[in-house]
């Protein structure tokens, strides 16, 4: 696979399914969040890259919905290490 497709499409369905630790029921969940989320702003999903900002905002929801404790580990791996290590 030439690495623009790979760029493009496997890295952020790699990450959102990180973000749902592996968890079928989870990324499918953060996936429709942000779907319907951007569908809402009229916003267009043109690749995996542009519905991802959003699924991390999804998943961040869902953590504190679900009652986990936030974590700086958790946030880092959601949001990654910017601005938490300043």
């Amino acid at each position: 696979m030439p690495s623009e497709k790979r760029s493009s499409w496997l890295l952020p369905l790699r990450e959102i399914c990180e973000l749902a630790d592996g968890k079928l029921e989870e990324a499918e969940r953060i996936m429709e969040g942000a779907y319907r989320r951007l569908r809402q702003d009229g916003l267009t999903i043109s690749s995996p890259r542009s519905i991802l900002k959003t699924a991390r905002a999804v998943a961040a929801e869902g953590a504190s919905e679900h009652g986990r404790e936030a974590s700086r580990d958790w946030d880092r791996r959601v949001f990654g290490a910017s601005g938490l290590d300043e």
